[in-house]
């Protein structure tokens, strides 16, 4: 027990050796940190490619209505509530502000009313609204600055900017192009996962370095080298450990 001791003394403070490799202490907690940055920063795509991917269902749906492969009476509230959520990702330019937009509206209405104003939405720009918006949609609706009721009410498809669209034609683009889809998002958390994969490899073995086992002598010897010990202590360490062979 004296013997193992007086070894621990004389080598304290050196990396540890392990068969032929050594292993710097602070590694694994720095792998740690960065596996948790990685998977928080995966799991913060996913919420945003959400409303997203259901204005990425809505521009296929009204790409669908465009091509007169579905009609007004074929398309379910759902499908309405996505292509609103399309037509207000594609005013709004981006998804953050679509996200914004929606929490916002949420905060003014609820969920329901949320979702009521992108029914509405969705059915004016499918050329399938009948009559004037629903009471208490004028103001979420006039938080965007879009001009979505015609002056006779009428289920006539929307204007914006004071440009006159078809059903997925705004600022010129046609429905059914850009935005993340359901494989989008899964693409992020595995881009996410390959990131930590690569990370953690890199942290947990680039500090090992293919070597022969070094005696306790030879650590001593280094240590000092590198002055973390005076010749005194290093003449002490060294009795040390003649006394324990």
């Amino acid at each position: 027990m004296r013997g193992t001791r007086q070894l621990m003394a004389a080598t304290a403070g050196s990396p540890i050796a392990v068969g032929d490799r050594r292993w710097r202490p602070g590694a694994v907690r720095l792998a740690i940190r960065v596996a948790v940055v990685v998977v928080l920063a995966a799991l913060a795509v996913a919420p945003r490619a959400s409303a997203a991917t259901e204005a990425q269902q809505g521009a296929q749906l009204l790409a669908r209505v465009q091509d007169g492969r579905a009609t007004c009476s074929s398309l379910t509230t759902d499908d309405f509530d996505r292509i609103g959520e399309y037509v207000m990702e594609r005013m709004l330019g981006s998804a953050a502000s679509h996200e914004a937009m929606n929490r916002q509206m949420r905060a003014m209405m609820g969920s329901a009313g949320e979702q009521r104003a992108h029914v509405y939405m969705g059915r004016r720009f499918a050329g399938c609204a009948t009559g004037r918006a629903p009471a208490g949609l004028g103001a979420a609706i006039g938080m965007m600055g879009v001009g979505m009721m015609g002056a006779s009410g009428d289920g006539s498809r929307g204007t914006m900017m004071g440009g006159s669209y078809g059903p997925g034609r705004m600022w010129g683009h046609r429905a059914g192009g850009d935005g993340w889809d359901g494989r989008g998002t899964a693409m992020a958390i595995f881009m996410g996962l390959l990131v930590l994969i690569a990370v953690v490899a890199v942290v947990l073995w680039r500090p090992w370095r293919p070597r022969s086992a070094a005696t306790p002598l030879e650590i001593l010897q280094q240590r000092f080298a590198r002055g973390e010990l005076d010749q005194e202590e290093f003449e002490q360490r060294r009795s040390l450990l003649d006394g324990t062979r």
